[in-house]
């Protein structure tokens, strides 16, 4: 009887833990699809996470980094480009710590607001809100190693929220600096040769003159040369980056002060009445004035008048004797 009880018990233990493992592991598997995110979040920042990875790959080019080409070519690399950041402020202090820790250094910077237009709205009898809706825009004139070009325009893209557009440009100036160098060997043999002519012909006033003058043009054209090439190479080891960023329009409200009308001043009655009685006595004056003025011309058409009248009645006598 023992054994039967014992088994009986063990056999209801048994059963009781299967029970609970066919219970806990489905609640389990619920319990971690609940803590974890959704299929639309999954989705969501799989979509952020190609689209940085997109403007990442666009924000460099294999045209920024120097390569095997540069053994045999010598390129000037410039790259221009538009992006909208969310902070232009913040972005502009990033990308000049950026160019300082790659050993560069920023030749151009505009920072500004662009208001795009403002309205006002009463909200008291004495105060109204102000809003401006203004945009933030950088113009930012770079110069970077061009061993370090490619490592900033990378270091560019976190800052991007969208890339409007790219341009990067390696002009290779090899037959330029080649051209450049030529010609600056040819003057300095041309120096040479005009100094030993004003050696050989100091006696001659005429054409020691004519010598020193084309000495002299042969100098600064070996200067203009060797000026031409050493910029060309600053180019070279430099490559100048051109920025302009800007951000989301940004809206700003202001509580300010109403403006009041102020009513034009109008003069009392009483002073109304007397400068309208100096008016009449002043037109009163014009009126005497005007007819004193034409005196003559009353005069002359009184006398018309009369002649006029008395014409008129000689002309009746007649008809009134022969009636």
């Amino acid at each position: 009887m023992k054994n039967k009880t014992n088994c009986g018990t063990n056999f209801q233990k048994v059963n009781r833990t299967k029970l609970s493992s066919l219970v806990l592991i489905p609640a389990i598997i619920i319990l971690l699809f609940s803590c974890g995110a959704s299929p639309e979040e999954r989705f969501a920042s799989e979509d952020v996470k190609d689209e940085m990875d997109s403007v990442r790959s666009v924000a460099t080019s294999n045209a920024a980094v120097v390569g095997k080409a540069d053994s045999t070519h010598t390129f000037i690399r410039t790259a221009d480009i538009k992006f909208k950041v969310k902070d232009v402020k913040q972005s502009t202090f990033d990308i000049e710590d950026l160019v300082a820790k790659h050993n560069g250094y920023i030749t151009y910077t505009n920072l500004s607001s662009n208001i795009s237009y403002q309205n006002k709205v009463q909200v008291s009898r004495d105060s109204c809100k102000e809003r401006t809706y203004y945009v933030v825009d950088n113009s930012v004139t770079m110069r970077i190693p061009n061993t370090e070009l490619d490592a900033v325009l990378r270091g560019l893209a976190p800052l991007m929220d969208f890339l409007d557009h790219r341009t990067i440009k390696a002009d290779d100036i090899k037959y330029t600096l080649l051209s450049n160098q030529l010609a600056e060997k040819r003057y300095k043999n041309y120096k040479q040769r005009y100094t030993n002519a004003i050696d050989s012909k100091g006696k001659k006033l005429k054409e020691t003159v004519t010598a020193e003058d084309n000495l002299a043009i042969s100098n600064q054209l070996a200067d203009n040369k060797t000026i031409e090439n050493l910029e060309l190479m600053d180019k070279v080891n430099y490559s100048t980056v051109t920025l302009y960023i800007y951000q989301p329009q940004t809206i700003k409200e202001t509580i300010v002060a109403s403006e009041k009308t102020i009513p034009p001043y109008v003069p009392s009655f009483g002073q109304r009445l007397g400068e309208s009685f100096t008016d009449g006595w002043h037109i009163f004056e014009h009126i005497i004035l005007f007819f004193v003025n034409i005196w003559g011309v009353l005069v002359l058409m009184a006398g018309m008048f009369f002649i006029i009248r008395w014409f008129v009645l000689y002309l009746s006598k007649p008809a009134v004797r022969k009636a």
